[in-house]
């Protein structure tokens, strides 16, 4: 009938309408989420390009075929252009003439799987400023993928200042080997070309003396004797001065030492007078160690703790603690001991104590223990207060692998 005919006509007409308002509904409701999308994207955008701003580094943005599309203030300062003279243009123009080609074909293979990475090792990256002149750059590489393809991120720092340094230190690394060398060459002529005079004299002395012999005048004895000690002095001086000249800069082979019997030999080696005594306290270790430089601090200590003991008999004590690196080695006296005014000078070179016809020495010992201890990474230090004295010092575990002595 037309009664039912008019009542879907009806529910047609209000089933379009809903249908058409549900439809522009859901048009604005997109619009709306595009508009924020967009909104988003520029807010990302201008976030960008302020942290490509505020970059340390020179910056650019390349499409696939090289072209800038993106720089910022400090690469325009770094190359000397204005933004409008790169944007659009290849990077090839920061290159020299001979590395444009070359560089072309890395950029295709780098294109074909483009990942994050540092050309910083590469000796041959130059940069050609405006006005000609050349940088020593180094870049990192890293793409970045837009929704209208792949573009890479080119960060270029200037390293020519860093690789002026870095030539400057070799060559003064050269010259230090060449001076290292010639004092080598020089410790090693001078001690042996002054002992041979050094040998004739004690030889003609020793004739002198036999000759004298008969000779009732005790001045001439005593004067033959006191050049003798005089040479033999000087040939301790220049044994001396030729080992601290190599400490630290002369390979040494590691060996198993037992540190305690190592103390008891250097003490035994010294050959102290009858009345004094070796005491040894703690856990001596047995490790891998130069000896030599061991034995040469050990017995410099107890033998300066001897030499300079003002009674006929005494006490030596060697103490060893183990810590976390490196062993602490003592050696304690009951002597003395040196004034707080001394103590920071008996580790310098040609310093003594006593006059030197008191006390026969090259003034060298407690300066080559303190150069070998340092060479090793280790320190010396005193300690004395009253009577007696406290040598103490640190020695690594483990001997880098480096020049000692």
């Amino acid at each position: 009938s037309e009664e039912t005919q008019g009542i879907w006509l009806q529910f047609i007409g209000c089933a379009f309408i809903l249908a058409l308002f549900y439809s522009v509904l859901i048009m604005a409701r997109n619009r709306y989420k595009e508009s924020l999308l967009t909104s988003e994207l520029i807010a990302n955008e201008k976030r960008f390009r302020l942290v490509i701003e505020a970059s340390p580094s020179a910056l650019f943005m390349v499409d696939k075929a090289g072209v800038i599309t993106l720089v910022n203030t400090h690469a325009e300062r770094l190359f000397g252009y204005a933004r409008d003279e790169l944007l659009g243009r290849s990077i090839n123009m920061l290159l020299p003439d001979a590395l444009r080609d070359a560089h072309q074909q890395h950029m295709n293979n780098y294109l074909v799987q483009p990942i994050a990475k540092n050309m910083s090792m590469r000796d041959d990256l130059f940069g050609c400023c405006k006005d000609g002149s050349r940088l020593a750059i180094e870049v990192g590489l890293t793409p970045i993928h837009f929704s209208n393809g792949i573009f890479i991120l080119a960060t270029i720092n200037n390293v020519s200042e860093r690789k002026r340094i870095e030539v400057q230190r070799a060559e003064h690394m050269q010259e230090l080997e060449r001076i290292n060398q010639e004092l080598d060459r020089f410790a090693y002529i001078a001690s042996h070309d002054l002992k041979s005079p050094l040998r004739g004299i004690e030889q003609l002395t020793s004739w002198l003396a036999e000759d004298l012999s008969d000779n009732t005048n005790e001045n001439v004895q005593k004067y033959l004797g006191l050049i003798q000690s005089r040479i033999h002095r000087m040939v301790l001086l220049l044994d001396g001065l030729l080992m601290f000249s190599r400490i630290g800069r002369v390979d040494t082979e590691t060996t198993e030492v037992n540190s305690r019997q190592l103390a008891e030999d250097m003490f035994a080696l010294v050959a102290p007078p009858q009345g004094f005594e070796l005491v040894l306290k703690g856990e001596f270790p047995n490790f891998h160690t130069v000896r030599a430089l061991l034995e040469l601090v050990i017995r410099n200590l107890i033998s300066n703790a001897i030499k300079h003991h003002d009674l006929g008999t005494g006490v030596i004590t060697v103490l060893c603690e183990a810590a976390d690196k490196h062993y602490l080695f003592s050696v304690i006296d009951d002597g003395p001991g040196i004034s707080s005014a001394y103590q920071n000078k008996v580790f310098e070179m040609f310093q003594t104590l006593k006059p030197r016809d008191e006390v026969e020495g090259s003034g060298l010992g407690l300066s080559l223990v303190k150069k070998t201890v340092e060479s090793l990474g280790g320190n010396i230090q005193l300690k004395s207060q009253g009577r007696g004295c406290c040598f103490y010092f640190t020695w690594p575990k483990k001997i880098v692998k480096k020049e000692l002595l």
